[in-house]
């Protein structure tokens, strides 16, 4: 997957600069580096979409596995976020 090498790769710099930034909410840094991966996995699907006819049904299938494997921890991300967020609002 050449878009997910490039995606992977190119913005660290970036997120580095946003977690580093001490003018940022803790906050907003989360919800910029979710929104980034949650892009980052678009971007791949729609690299995998191109592709799709050029690939081999193995190759299919382990970019299909590939895909899978993302989701818990994408879940686990959202649900760790969901209960930070209850935490904090019962400390209001």
């Amino acid at each position: 997957m050449a878009l997910y090498s490039k995606l992977s790769s190119s913005p660290k710099s970036i997120i580095k600069e946003h977690r580093t930034d001490s003018n940022l909410s803790e906050l907003y840094k989360d919800l910029f580096l979710f929104h980034w991966k949650e892009e980052n996995h678009h971007a791949i699907i729609d690299d995998w979409s191109a592709s799709e006819n050029s690939n081999s049904l193995g190759e299919r299938d382990r970019a299909v596995d590939e895909l899978i494997g993302l989701m818990p921890t994408s879940m686990g991300s959202c649900k760790s976020r969901a209960l930070r967020c209850v935490l904090f609002s019962e400390t209001l």
